[in-house]
């Protein structure tokens, strides 16, 4: 099952009018190592985005709850490439290219990595609507639509809804 679950259950859903349900309590965030793998770059485009300090806190423990899923991942990759790669010309780097005959077990192994799902005790971050701005012609204080770019959502859709 994806989606959020609290001991083994599924604690989140949609109701009859498509309205996201949301419990109160801890929450179990299920994805796959895949999904943490490509929302490393885009994450990090969010966090740098001022937003109001209660969603920018969630971010920061999201990511680094990510981190420490990510570090597994990379420690398992170099062991997938210092198994299938081969060293350069120095000796001193190894790598699997594409055209070795080694890729395609390390991209099935690789690909098995990513397919893990992983349970992250965390809940998605909801970003708001709008943010807080200041006029760049009087300076006065007003509200303005957060801007983030869809590639960014569409890598985050796990980690991140927007608020209605």
């Amino acid at each position: 099952l994806r989606g959020v679950h609290r001991r083994g259950q599924l604690i989140s859903g949609v109701d009859s009018q498509g309205k996201i349900l949301k419990p109160k309590g801890g929450f179990v965030l299920v994805v796959k190592n895949g999904d943490i793998f490509n929302a490393r770059g885009p994450l990090q485009e969010l966090i740098a985005i001022r937003l109001p300090v209660l969603t920018s806190y969630r971010l920061a423990l999201m990511t680094n709850k990510l981190n420490e899923q990510l570090v597994v991942m990379e420690d398992v990759r170099r062991g997938l490439i210092q198994q299938y790669g081969t060293p350069d010309e120095g000796g001193r780097n190894l790598s699997v290219p594409e055209d070795s005959e080694n890729y395609p077990a390390f991209m099935g192994e690789f690909s098995e990595l990513m397919a893990v799902e992983v349970k992250i005790a965390l809940e998605k971050v909801v970003l708001p609507q709008k943010v807080s701005a200041t006029c760049d012609v009087c300076h006065h204080n007003m509200d303005r639509d957060l801007e983030i770019e869809s590639r960014i959502l569409l890598a985050l859709i796990e980690f991140v809804e927007v608020a209605e």
